[in-house]
């Protein structure tokens, strides 16, 4: 630079300063010269900084996004270097005697708002990123503060610590501070100095021309220089001399001085090192902060009301403590418990006391673990893809949706909501659950035995059968599945990915469980109380003389239901394919394949959701009556039906038609689910105008009762008015005359047992 801003320096007859002294903020001017930038800084935003703006050019755009300002409130700012993806290093003095002091709490942040800008080195435009500033790290012998701040700094490359600079070399400088001619520049700026003297700690710098290389505003901004191409930080702006720049005093000087930070790298890397925070900081954040972050971005993060686990991108994985009405602050307390107070009292505990020498650990693979000094796991937040059976993992009634544990890309999340476990994918799209959801239950407990079990009143609700494993672990897949190991063996699954291999399903009893789920979430196969159902209607078979049927995916490829005895009762016939899987496909088939070649399948049907323009979170289900019933999205996965176009419309699971109850035709005549009779006219709906369904008999329509858009709505015959209350989204009909296997082989039972009368 050859100091551009000479043309357009100002001065004073009063200053209260001599050039060279250190900027602190705390002198004051009685000239005009400090009412001019009292002025200044109301209006723009920006007072004066301990060190100076840099006498330079605007950036090159996308060049030196390092580059940050730092805003405390509306009267003040200064300048820093992003060091790490959430902190920036700038000078200390930032932040001294600031007016409304500090704020209350161990991060000594300012009371004022005070947030971070950077990736952008015009601010006019959008910024890489810009956060509120939750933490600050001050040097105890140096001019300098790491500020960590809200947010994580994923598309912006955070400058590397440089080696020592040598008298005479050339450094770049940059920083938002004032110009020769502007009080607050919307951009940063940038020149070139040389090194001079050094005092150990500091060393002189000096621009190209006579006036000083920095200005206010720039305090903190990074000196550094381009080693094959990249940038490496030296120094941070700590004084100047003001020449120059705008409002400078009439003895200003063109000298300015750097705070070195080449020797600070290891000061650096361990106070930006959250990874791991032993309980021995006896750290505690108020109003928000971090407790701990990964080198990848996952962040235990309190923001006041509500405990979360955050990702490099801010996407919460989970919710730590959900329900929370709002407390004072989060404690990692030296006994090794972390406690979230409010008004005194613990609204929340990770219930680890008494382990003084426990670590809170946020691992690259989004989970955070509160683990002792032996190695043992304590505490786990549920969002990692491992959760360890010793960890004694509980949740209450009370959570919402409270994970379990994720898989690494955070498309497969086993959560609980207080009264069912679900596995959902990261839009919370349910991919399957446990069958116990009609009852609910009162806690969610993973046994140090290996035992995963939903307990309701004091008794089990639901459980996986594991017990007698305490080395068992709990598994979130990027397949989609959850499951249960013990060293390499399986115990368990949810039976949710897309295939399941030969082999891997081992004697299901009479239970409840997913085989697959199509990745669309639509197609499903599960294992029902001795019997195979598939979302498209189609059936194994119960049981014979009942008989207790398991179900073996067998390690030849064979899928077979045999009794006690090992005697096989069903199978698919698949036998000497040990490579072959199971798949749930998103055609609504499911088929077990070879390579590419097809063994068997389940010659899909067109089936669906039936939902009503009253309400289309609402679908249609038939419950434990029988009868169907309008029901919440979350149920949605066991509501498929099936229309058959010559007129009965049926339920997949329960093989029910929709029947005008009695053969009524009256206005009000309920519509219940009962068996599936041929020719029954009071079984038959024919599409009707504006999405009705109309029963020939009696010419009136389907309709929800009053337009009721409530759960749990029954239905009933009225007379068609065209209203939302009539109107339908139904799935795609079966082919012209051909009528559901399922329904097929129900009503040849049926008949033979009438004929057997």
């Amino acid at each position: 630079m050859d100091g551009g801003r000479r043309g357009n320096r100002q001065t004073t007859r009063s200053a209260h300063r001599t050039a060279g002294q250190a900027m602190s903020l705390r002198f004051r001017l009685r000239s005009r010269f400090a009412v001019a930038v009292t002025a200044a800084a109301v209006v723009g935003g920006l007072v004066t900084a301990p060190a100076g703006a840099v006498i330079g050019d605007p950036v090159t755009t996308g060049a030196d996004t390092f580059t940050a300002r730092i805003q405390i409130g509306a009267q003040r700012a200064c300048s820093g270097a992003l060091v790490a993806p959430n902190w920036v290093l700038t000078a200390k003095s930032c932040f001294a005697a600031e007016p409304g002091g500090r704020a209350a709490g161990p991060q000594k942040l300012p009371a004022a708002r005070t947030t971070v800008t950077a990736g952008a080195g015009d601010l006019t435009q959008a910024p890489g990123f810009r956060a509120q500033v939750t933490d600050l790290v001050e040097h105890p012998a140096r001019d300098l503060a790491l500020v960590e701040f809200d947010g994580w700094a994923y598309n912006v490359q955070p400058i590397a610590i440089g080696a020592a600079p040598e008298p005479g070399e050339k450094l770049r400088v940059t920083g938002y501070g004032r110009t020769s001619d502007t009080w607050t520049p919307d951009t940063a700026h940038t020149t070139t100095v040389t090194v001079g003297e050094s005092t150990g700690a500091t060393f002189a710098v000096t621009g190209d021309g006579d006036n000083a290389p920095i200005c206010k505003g720039d305090a903190g901004g990074p000196a550094f220089r381009e080693r094959d191409g990249k940038p490496e930080l030296v120094a941070v702006h700590h004084t100047t001399g003001l020449r120059g720049c705008l409002g400078a005093p009439e003895d200003a000087t063109p000298g300015a001085t750097e705070t070195r930070v080449d020797d600070l790298a290891s000061w650096i890397t361990s106070s930006t090192d959250r990874r791991s925070l032993p309980a021995s900081a006896d750290r505690w954040i108020r109003p928000t902060g971090y407790m701990c972050a990964s080198r990848y971005g996952t962040r235990l993060r309190w923001d006041g009301r509500y405990l979360s686990v955050v990702d490099w991108a801010q996407n919460r994985r989970g919710g730590v403590v959900t329900d929370n009405e709002g407390s004072e602050y989060l404690h990692f307390h030296a006994d090794g418990n972390l406690v979230v107070w409010k008004g005194g009292v613990q609204q929340w505990t990770s219930r680890t006391a008494g382990h003084p020498n426990a670590r809170l650990e946020c691992g690259d693979d989004g989970g955070v673990s509160i683990i002792d000094v032996d190695g043992k796991v304590l505490w786990q937040s549920g969002t990692g893809p491992v959760l360890h059976a010793r960890t004694e993992f509980d949740y209450g009634a009370k959570a919402q949706l409270a994970p379990v544990c994720a898989s690494p890309d955070n498309q497969t999340r086993l959560m609980w909501n207080g009264s069912y476990l679900g596995v959902y994918d990261a839009a919370g799209r349910p991919r399957g659950r446990t069958m116990n959801y009609y009852y609910g239950g009162d806690n969610l407990h993973f046994h140090g035995d290996g035992n995963l079990v939903i307990w309701k009143d004091g008794k089990i609700a639901w459980s996986s059968a594991t017990a007698n494993h305490p080395n068992a672990q709990l598994i979130c897949q990027n397949d989609g599945d959850v499951v249960l190991r013990d060293g390499g063996s399986l115990l368990w699954r949810a039976g949710t990915s897309p295939q399941v291999a030969a082999g891997a399903v081992a004697r299901l009893g009479i239970s409840i469980n997913y085989l697959c789920v199509s990745p669309d979430r639509r197609t499903k196969l599960l294992w029902m109380f001795g019997e195979l159902d598939s979302s498209d209607g189609w059936r194994s078979g119960g049981p014979i003389n009942n008989e207790d049927l398991d179900l073996v995916f067998r390690p030849d490829g064979n899928l077979v239901l045999v009794n006690k005895a090992g005697a096989v009762r069903w199978a698919t016939n698949t036998a000497g394919h040990p490579n072959a899987v199971l798949r749930c496909q998103d055609d609504g088939n499911v088929a077990i394949v070879d390579g590419t070649t097809k063994l068997w399948d389940t010659n899909s049907r067109p089936t669906g959701l039936i939902r009503a323009n009253t309400n289309p979170k609402l679908c249609l289900m038939v419950v434990g009556s029988g009868d169907p019933v309008m029901t919440e999205d979350f149920l949605c996965d066991h509501s498929f039906w099936t229309v058959n176009p010559e007129g009965p419309i049926h339920t997949v699971f329960h093989r029910k038609c929709m029947d005008a109850k009695g053969k009524g035709t009256a206005d009000r005549t309920p519509v219940i689910g009962y068996t599936c009779v041929p020719g029954a006219t009071n079984q038959i709906w024919k599409p009707g105008p504006n999405g009705s369904l109309v029963n020939p008999t009696s010419g009136k329509c389907l309709d929800i009762p009053n337009g009721s858009t409530e759960p749990y709505a029954k239905l009933q015959l009225y007379t068609c008015n065209g209203s939302k209350a009539q109107r339908w989204t139904l799935p795609a009909p079966l082919p012209p005359g051909q009528l559901d296997p399922g329904i097929r082989k129900d009503l040849k039972g049926l008949l033979a047992s009438r004929a057997a009368e």
